[in-house]
């Protein structure tokens, strides 16, 4: 199950090898260029007045923006073969992101009261542990492989018949994916976690990014 997880996720990054090198650089210099003051310090300041303001609209429309409008944007670019798949998932994958937002938007708040708002030692350690071996496993990995193969199943991008909940579900299609989430959102929530509760989300968005042309890709790799 490991292998195959981390087999599915090598063959996503590789087909998406530019955006990923792509945004986490973008990450790193964020991070760092955050703590350094200046043009960057003072856009996130700009960010959190938005989120502010916005409430809960924000993070319902930079996760759909980013989940799933500029990945099938990006994907209708880089591969110009892709673009009629990606106008018939699009009207699928656009309510569930927004969904989505809702779900992170609290997880991260969650975050902040277990663990503090600005980042310590302990507190990104415990963040990063809750995100990846406690939410992704029992919530956030379950939700995105169910939904995805479902949508996958529904518009014929897996072969007809195909059973939306197979025998031992969990092990054939969670495992998998917690593992190529694994291998790529340990080091990226890492950089998200460094970053005062505010901007967590805006920072995991560029993330997302990526994750979403890698997920399509992924779902249509399991049976």
């Amino acid at each position: 199950m490991f292998t195959r997880g981390l087999t599915i996720f090598w063959r996503a990054l590789k087909a998406n090898w530019i955006p990923a090198i792509g945004i986490w650089i973008a990450g790193s210099f964020i991070v760092y260029a955050y703590y350094q003051g200046g043009i960057v310090k003072d856009a996130a300041n700009g960010v959190m007045v938005l989120r502010e303001r916005f409430g809960l609209i924000y993070p319902i429309c930079s996760m759909t923006l980013f989940g799933a409008l500029l990945p099938a944007l990006t994907q209708a670019l880089l591969s110009p073969s892709e673009r009629a798949a990606v106008l018939r998932r699009l009207p699928y994958v656009i309510p569930f992101w927004a969904y989505k937002g809702i779900e992170v938007e609290y997880l991260y708040k969650l975050q902040g009261i277990l663990w503090g708002d600005e980042p310590t030692l302990l507190g990104v350690i415990g963040k990063v542990a809750v995100d990846q071996f406690v939410y992704n496993p029992l919530l956030g990995a379950i939700t995105l492989i169910l939904y995805l193969r479902w949508v996958a199943i529904r518009i014929g991008e897996l072969p007809a018949g195909t059973p939306r909940l197979p025998k031992h579900w969990y092990k054939l299609l969670v495992v998998p994916l917690l593992v190529a989430t694994w291998a790529l959102w340990i080091p990226a929530v890492t950089l998200v976690y460094l970053l005062p509760t505010p901007l967590q989300l805006p920072m995991s968005n560029l993330i997302l990014w990526l994750w979403a042309m890698m997920l399509v890709f992924m779902s249509k790799q399991e049976a």
